[in-house]
């Protein structure tokens, strides 16, 4: 899945690849946050994606100053 956004360098490996955790992690933040505009409940979005429910309400609440990815 090729992506036509900017990748800021702390996104990239030493060799300039993107890191995939970082990629993953935004993924899952998209996802979730568009179920949660549908109005699915967060089990439901667990249930959907393969994920517990702990997993879903960390990336379903605000992010404190530093975020998820430091």
């Amino acid at each position: 899945m090729p992506r036509s956004r900017a990748v800021a360098s702390n996104e990239l490996d030493v060799h300039g690849r993107p890191r995939l955790l970082v990629a993953r992690t935004r993924e899952r933040h998209q996802q979730i946050h568009e179920r949660i505009e549908r109005g699915d409940s967060l089990r439901a979005i667990a249930r959907e994606l393969h994920l517990s429910r702990g997993t879903v309400l960390r990336f379903a609440t605000p992010l404190q100053p530093g975020g998820a990815l430091r």
